[in-house]
């Protein structure tokens, strides 16, 4: 007995059915899966008016709380907003499911900063993969030792400079933030704090810092507002945009990483060879350096010097392992940072404390996805809530609290607690910048504590009096302006650092 003849029009047609019932099964599950918790919207404008431009990451994390979930739902004129809070969220989803998530939405307030072509904030294409490509190899974790000589130079000039002119710090502080990064990505020489690059870094750096989260300003969440008068109320961001621009574009150009891409393209024009990238990738990547490392750089170490001069007993705690460690007859140099290990565990509290970002680079998924039995829709901006994650009262004791011991090892007799991941990103979009950055704010932390001690500002009566910090809440977290005092520990310190520059 033979099988009976199927006909290939049946077989086709049953393919047919099969896809028809897979696709309508695919979309009432979509319809039945939930969205994750979140607040009340209102009509059309969805959470529009319900999230809060200042200080969102507090308001992300108090509605975590309220609904027990680290994943939380919004929407804002239809377009669905996701918020991690957990470390666990961000791993599974933008780690482990990196495909999916390394996208990222469109920034309106950066395309009118005229900053779209950086690595930072291109969307996901061969475009970015070809930025990622550049920028990666100079910055690896074993070639960023190239620029320690360069890191060096510009701390003790940094010092140097504080020394002088104690009451300027803040000044000096601004030239190093914009010089080593000017230096490696366009071999500026930055020497003064009246030099133009650090007016035009102050300025970008004030324009992304404050006009709020990336991809959170009213700019982005309603891109026609752009061709409003800036005036109107609420607009600032759109000012800072406006203000900026010309800076930006009138920024020099001279060597080194630019220098390095700009005589391969030239060679290979020469040549008439084909070139991999463009002059505007070529300024499009050494601009993701300046804009990545300038200001970051900046609030960390002011962050810093807050912390040391609010938590006396953490600094000459750390000035006792450097001096144990190092001496008295010279300065901190990078071999010594691996044997200082208190003064990391500084480095990483003060990146806790104050997270760079607290929000994150946004990611955008490209397809619909489900994380435990929630609907990630498709398209959704997804925030990384660092300051959420960093002030967990179940990972962190007291996590408002500046306490660099949480991070002694419980073998030691310590907490154990975890490093804090987050502020360079996670998944695919990782700063590839991270570990240059690490290395200068390292080696500043040491020479700082090495030879100065950082105290409160005297008052009337000649002590020192304490005050209560002030913050900035609205994009990256940082402090208000604040007075500190900084001198020499010593003439042999201060001598020190003179000849060294």
């Amino acid at each position: 007995m033979g099988f009976p003849i199927i006909s290939p029009y049946a077989t086709l047609l049953s393919a047919a059915g099969l896809v028809i019932v897979l696709a309508i099964f695919k979309f009432r599950n979509r319809r039945t899966l939930p969205y994750p918790p979140g607040p009340p919207g209102e009509f059309l404008i969805g959470h529009l008016r319900v999230i809060p431009f200042e200080d969102s990451p507090t308001a992300y994390l108090n509605w975590g709380r309220e609904y027990s979930s680290d994943v939380l739902y919004f929407n804002t004129l239809r377009q669905p907003i996701i918020v991690l809070n957990s470390v666990k969220a961000c791993v599974d989803l933008l780690d482990k499911r990196g495909a999916n998530y390394a996208d990222r939405p469109r920034f309106v307030l950066l395309e009118l900063l005229g900053w779209g072509m950086t690595l930072t904030w291109l969307r996901w294409s061969p475009k970015m993969q070809q930025h990622r490509k550049m920028l990666q190899s100079p910055f690896m974790k074993s070639k960023v030792s190239q620029y320690q000589s360069l890191q060096m130079k510009e701390t003790h000039r940094l010092v140097k400079g504080i020394m002088k002119s104690p009451p300027d710090w803040e000044l000096e502080l601004r030239r190093f933030s914009i010089a080593v990064v000017a230096n490696v990505g366009y071999g500026v020489d930055i020497n003064t704090v009246d030099h133009q690059w650090v007016d035009l870094s102050d300025a970008a750096g004030y324009a992304t810092s404050h006009a709020g989260a990336p991809g959170g300003t009213i700019v982005d969440r309603f891109p026609p507002v752009r061709y409003l008068p800036d005036w109107l109320p609420g607009l600032r961001a759109l000012k800072y945009a406006h203000d900026n621009k010309s800076a930006i574009e009138e920024g020099a150009t001279n060597s080194s990483f630019i220098h390095n891409l700009l005589e391969k393209y030239i060679s290979n024009e020469k040549q008439g060879l084909p070139n991999e990238f463009t002059l505007a990738d070529i300024k499009g990547s050494a601009a993701a350096i300046i804009i990545a490392g300038s200001d970051t750089t900046m609030t960390t170490l002011v962050v810093f010097i807050l912390m040391m001069m609010c938590n006396q007993k953490v600094q000459k705690k750390a000035q006792a392992e450097i001096d144990a460690a190092i001496g008295l007859d010279r300065l901190p140099e990078f071999e010594d940072l691996e044997g200082l290990t208190y003064l990391n565990y500084i480095r990483l509290e003060v990146l806790r404390i104050a997270p760079l970002s607290p929000l994150g680079i946004p990611h955008r998924n490209l397809k619909d996805d489900e994380y435990k039995g929630m609907l990630i829709p498709k398209g959704s901006i997804i925030y990384q809530n660092v300051f959420a994650m960093h002030r967990d009262p179940d990972v962190y004791s007291n996590p408002y609290d500046f306490d660099p011991d949480r991070y002694i090892p419980k073998s030691e007799g310590g907490r154990g607690e975890p490093f804090p991941v987050g502020n360079f990103g996670f998944g695919r979009r990782v700063c590839p910048g991270q570990y240059l950055a690490n290395n200068t704010v390292s080696i500043v932390m040491a020479t700082m504590l090495s030879t100065l001690n950082i105290d409160w500002p005297v008052g009337p009566s000649g002590m020192p009096t304490p005050f209560e910090p002030g913050w900035s809440k609205i994009g990256q977290y940082h402090p208000l302006e604040f007075q500190c005092t900084m001198e020499p520990r010593s003439e042999k310190a201060k001598d020190l650092v003179y000849k060294s520059i």
